[in-house]
């Protein structure tokens, strides 16, 4: 990625009209109208992380060989980093993903349907909300390395062919060639809601489990019910602009997807609950809104939950 060979200029001792002049001056490469410049770790000895004390002459930076592989560890990657120079009064810079060129990327709008979800609303409750939307932009992490959650910096190209900076965003974790998506702005002419139906019927099933039951009675089997809640759910964009727009929508759904239009483009199932019955599952959906139109995503889905009364019945027994 372009500017890598720049470090941060809190750190590495260089002033702010020195940097900026760095960016001013190009450096050969391409940039869309807009692009996501690669974060470095530097700090200068006797420097606070937060920019205290001072350094009267920045000597030259040292080159890390780099990452050398790592290991996820619950929900943190630990990079391995192999012979880093480490020398008395010299900054270390040390490039956390390789030089990657001409990187592939698009704009999108993003929504986040999680942002509105209330976990601790009732199952059986129905729910109106509106979805923030945000203008983003998505590419694939081709680096061979997981890119850890953090602020990046997003460039514009001018006329000039120069670099101007334009906003920080936020990247979440992504792993090795997963698309990376970086919020931007929030959008005004980019409106959303979500919905979701609740079903009054609900279906009751049974899961048997078997019982050691010492004494008089021996081994007995008894009978566990759980009620399925049926829930419809449906999220509408609505595209103000001249232009037709992508949209990108995820969401953790917790239960269990029966069926979506459009398919789903991507999941990752995270967990279940601590009793069992329902995963977390983080879906995604691509949709095309047309210029002054709209376009929608359904989905049907259950919530199983206990069912308490006929569990602690007698009539569980066989």
């Amino acid at each position: 990625m372009e500017f890598q060979h720049l470090s941060d200029p809190l750190a590495s001792g260089v002033s702010a009209s020195d940097f900026v002049s760095q960016l001013g001056g190009g450096h050969g490469g391409q940039i869309y109208h807009t692009r996501a410049a690669p974060r470095m770790m530097s700090q200068a000895p006797g420097q606070g992380l937060f920019g205290g004390g001072q350094i009267a002459d920045a000597p030259e930076m040292v080159e890390a060989e780099g990452i050398k592989g790592g290991e996820s560890v619950q929900d943190f990657f630990h990079y391995n980093l192999k012979n880093v120079p480490l020398k008395f009064n010299q900054p270390l810079s040390i490039p956390f993903i390789e030089e990657c060129d001409n990187i592939e990327f698009e704009d999108i709008y993003y929504l986040n349907l999680d942002n509105v979800s209330n976990s601790s609303r009732p199952y059986n409750d129905d729910e109106q909300s509106s979805v923030e939307v945000k203008h983003a932009i998505t590419f694939k992490n081709i680096s061979g390395q997981p890119l850890t959650t953090a602020p990046v910096s997003i460039l514009a190209k001018t006329k000039e062919n120069n670099s101007k900076f334009m906003v920080q965003g936020m990247m979440k974790f992504t792993n090795a060639a997963k698309n990376a998506t970086i919020e931007i702005t929030r959008t005004m002419d980019v409106q959303s809601k979500f919905v979701v139906e609740t079903m009054k019927e609900r279906k009751t099933e049974v899961i048997n489990e078997v019982i050691e039951v010492t004494g008089l009675f021996g081994a007995a089997s008894k009978k566990q019910y759980v009620d399925t809640i049926q829930k419809h759910a449906k999220v509408v964009i609505m595209n103000s602009k001249d232009v037709e727009i992508k949209c990108k929508i995820e969401h953790q759904l917790y239960g269990h997807l029966q069926e979506s239009t459009p398919e789903t483009k991507d999941k990752t199932e995270r967990q279940s609950n601590h009793q069992g019955l329902n995963p977390t599952t983080k879906y995604v959906w691509e949709v095309q809104v047309p210029a002054a139109g709209k376009a929608e995503v359904n989905f049907k889905f259950c919530v199983k939950e206990w069912n308490r009364a006929m569990n602690n019945s007698k009539q569980g027994f066989q």
